[in-house]
């Protein structure tokens, strides 16, 4: 796998020996982790995902580090299956946005009718946000995969894209093409701050703020499009009481 290879780590456990407490220092060569919270990792063979409620610290996150700052293009592939499209609030997707402190810096979301905020802040505090509207509605509690692209300069805006395929019932098996399901065009961003935040999948501002309800199966985030995977979550590796299985092992797992 190429790019960060993450991890979830439960916040407590409730089987198994005493072991050695666990640190990312014990991550050995990985960048990055990724913390869900304990129990939710679901299995349905390949095609496994993380159950989010909506819930306060119902999220996945991973925390800052090097390889989730970066100031290109975004670009977001998902594997998806939110309850509700149109749920009459607002539902993060993913993104790294800290609102305290001002440390925003990018996030992309469902609006409250069923759009697609593609957000970027060039400063930390300052945001522009294009809105795309689907093509074609997505349909409810309907698993999809999603490409979500946000181009940061193009001539004199930023341009936002929404690509669609049909769900292949595994996490492992990328869609082998996209349909075009929505664009539009926005002001010009002169790049991405490099914020102290977590990138978190389901919520923003750790877990606080805009959560959605649903499954995520996977989440692959890319500087640039087609670019370098910077995260990449896959619910296929969680396993026990939300840890990842992914070479090399960690010591202390269940």
């Amino acid at each position: 796998m190429t790019g960060t290879t993450l991890r979830s780590e439960p916040r407590r456990r409730s089987r198994g020996r005493r072991r050695s407490a666990w640190s990312p220092k014990r991550l050995s060569n990985l960048r990055a982790w990724y913390d869900a919270e304990l129990g939710q990792p679901k299995y349905s063979g390949v095609g496994a995902y993380v159950q989010l409620d909506g819930t306060s610290t119902d999220y996945i996150y991973t925390p800052d580090s090097v390889a989730t700052s970066f100031s290109n293009d975004i670009e977001v592939v998902m594997r998806v299956r939110p309850n509700d499209w149109t749920t009459g609030a607002i539902q993060t997707l993913c993104g790294k946005y800290l609102t305290t402190g001002n440390q925003r810096s990018w996030r992309f979301y469902i609006s409250a009718t069923g759009t697609i905020g593609l957000t970027a802040s060039a400063d930390g505090t300052a945001v522009t946000t294009v809105i795309v509207t689907p093509t074609n509605a997505f349909v409810d509690a309907t698993w999809i995969w999603i490409r979500l692209r946000l181009d940061l300069t193009n001539g004199a805006n930023s341009v936002g894209y929404v690509d669609v395929a049909a769900d292949t019932g595994a996490n492992e098996v990328l869609p082998s093409s996209w349909t075009a399901n929505g664009t539009n065009v926005g002001t010009t961003i002169s790049g991405i701050f490099d914020g102290t935040g977590a990138t978190e999948i389901g919520a923003f501002s750790n877990g606080t703020s805009e959560r959605l309800t649903g499954r995520v199966g996977r989440c692959i985030i890319k500087s640039g499009f087609d670019g370098t995977t910077v995260s990449d979550f896959n619910a296929s590796d969680c396993y026990g009481d939300g840890y990842t299985h992914v070479v090399p092992i960690v010591t202390g797992k269940q």
